[in-house]
């Protein structure tokens, strides 16, 4: 038996699951998903062992190097502290030969092509210590938009060197005004038959002093 209990309503209300599909009553899922739920179950018969989030030998290898690294480039006395140009650059270039700034670029490119299990334990040991500098920025953010979104010529012009570390990039998407919202980019690019025009303003471009490369989020 299983109950839904919505704090918009005074009984709670059964659900059903078949065939991976949620049913709530009789009510439509939008008007249910307005408010807060809580869920219930009592002698359900459920397969807890459906997913897996164990961590493999090679998760705990990363972690750990990725752990040394922090250790040694990221004392406790001085975390948080803003980053010389020269700590910047060996804390990159050592990220580089760890493959960390290659992490989710395909392997043809030059990367190593892990998925979020990996992006997790890298961003879980840089956060602990406060740093990481330009990765979440490079190696993620815009990477990650470049190997969705990037054309084959695109990919092969700068994916091989995002990965071995010598070119970074960032995102610029933000905008004045709208600083959290992905569905208000008024930024606009059109082409004249020889060449593209960006009209708009961007603001707060995560790393955007150190990158060589910037991805501009605009409309056509």
């Amino acid at each position: 038996q299983c109950r839904a209990f919505n704090f918009n309503h005074s009984e709670p209300l059964p659900f059903t699951i078949r065939d991976g599909k949620l049913s709530l009553g009789d009510q439509p899922m939008g008007e249910i998903a307005q408010g807060a739920v809580n869920i219930h179950f009592e002698n359900a018969d459920l397969n807890l062992n459906a997913m897996d989030f164990t961590l493999t030998d090679d998760h705990l290898a990363l972690r750990d190097a990725v752990h040394r690294f922090c250790e040694k480039q990221y004392p406790a006395m001085h975390r948080g502290n803003p980053e010389t140009p020269k700590e910047s650059r060996e804390r990159w270039l050592e990220m580089a030969e760890l493959g960390l700034t290659g992490l989710i670029i395909p392997s043809e490119m030059g990367g190593s092509h892990q998925g979020p299990a990996e992006v997790m334990l890298v961003a879980q040991e840089l956060g602990r210590v406060l740093g990481g500098g330009a990765w979440l920025s490079s190696a993620v953010t815009a990477a990650q938009s470049l190997v969705t979104l990037g054309n084959p010529e695109q990919k092969q012009r700068w994916l091989p060197e995002m990965a071995n570390g010598s070119l970074q990039a960032a995102l610029a998407l933000y905008e004045p005004g709208n600083r959290y919202d992905w569905q208000q980019v008024s930024t606009r690019v059109s082409h004249d038959g020889q060449a593209h025009c960006l009209n708009g303003q961007k603001t707060l471009v995560l790393q955007g002093d150190s990158a060589k490369l910037l991805l501009i989020v605009a409309r056509a």
